[in-house]
């Protein structure tokens, strides 16, 4: 069987209308995704034989290293090791007898930038060339299996998202604008975030794709109209995640005085994005910011996801260079 390596791309929000709690728990959403440069790393070798439960869970031993593997567990409740048993369920034996997986962490987690369900999907992908099981609908049906967002991470690129992420819309592809991601040292977690949005929008609509901040958003987006699109951005959980970090104000009034011409908040937050009119101005900002105290990062948009590589097979160069 072949050794892989894969890149999984964080995500951006550029807009998010939230709808109110459904009987399930969840909230509906509508937004935009977009993948940008800014990507995680799996490397992904089938094991010769079953690992003990010392070594790892269920057929998948996970080593996270890199610069944000700080506070991200390896253990069976980590998104890599849920996608790699929704694959197992979804699509068969993924290996002779299991995985072994080296995930090297550059996205920041409690940000926003969906960097657990990028990691999930990148080992669905890597599974998929791996067996040669690439069944799409049964891979989206995995995906949707271990998180609301995980399904887009499969195909990346400009999107519209319906529900809890599963119902997908492909949009006129952005170009690869100049982007600044920019994160507190404060870091949010989701679920407190709606909860506060529940305390604030009691008028939340049941069908957030009715209200017409996002369909004059979304018609914008579909349209390729970027000017009428970054005039439209708006994200429903801001207020909440203000209310939790105030500091999201100073980073977007730094990021508004740099020149930016569209500035978001990413999901449920802490981290803001915006678009630089230059690689220049982008990199000043960034360096700002990190004098300041914030994670920050500049880079661009990207429509396409990185083909899954093969390091070759199994048995051929193991070492564990992650």
């Amino acid at each position: 069987m072949l050794a892989v390596e894969v890149l999984a791309p964080a995500k951006l929000n550029l807009v998010l209308a939230a709808g109110r709690r459904r009987a399930d728990g969840y909230h509906p959403l509508a937004t935009i995704f977009q993948t940008i440069s800014l990507c995680d790393r799996l490397r992904v070798w089938p094991l010769p034989s079953q690992p003990s439960r010392a070594a790892g869970t269920e057929g998948i031993v996970l080593r996270v290293t890199g610069p944000e593997a700080a506070g991200v567990e390896a253990g069976p409740a980590n998104l890599v090791a849920r996608a790699y048993r929704a694959f197992r369920r979804r699509l068969g034996p993924a290996g002779p007898a299991g995985v072994r997986v080296a995930l090297f962490k550059r996205v920041p987690k409690g940000a926003g930038l969906g960097g657990g369900s990028s990691d999930a999907a990148a080992l669905l992908r890597a599974l998929a060339q791996m067996t040669g099981r690439n069944d799409a609908e049964a891979l989206a049906e995995a995906a949707l299996e271990v998180g609301s967002d995980v399904p887009y991470f499969l195909t990346g690129g400009t999107r519209a998202a319906f529900g809890r992420g599963e119902r997908l819309t492909a949009l006129t592809p952005l170009p690869p604008e100049v982007v600044v991601v920019a994160k507190p040292p404060r870091e949010l977690e989701t679920g407190r975030v709606f909860l506060a949005f529940d305390r604030l929008r009691d008028d939340a609509l049941a069908d957030p794709a009715a209200d017409p901040r996002w369909r004059k958003a979304v018609a914008a987006a579909a349209a390729g109209d970027r000017d009428a699109l970054w005039r439209s951005v708006f994200n429903d959980l801001e207020p909440a995640a203000l209310g939790l970090a105030p500091e999201i104000e100073e980073g977007r009034e730094r990021l508004r005085a740099a020149g930016a011409q569209a500035v978001g908040l990413s999901g449920s937050g802490s981290a803001l994005w915006a678009v630089m009119p230059s690689p220049a101005a982008a990199d000043r900002v960034r360096r700002a910011l990190r004098r300041a105290g914030w994670w920050a990062w500049s880079g661009r948009f990207v429509e396409r996801l990185p083909a899954v590589r093969v390091l070759g097979r199994a048995g051929a160069g193991e070492g564990d260079p992650a």
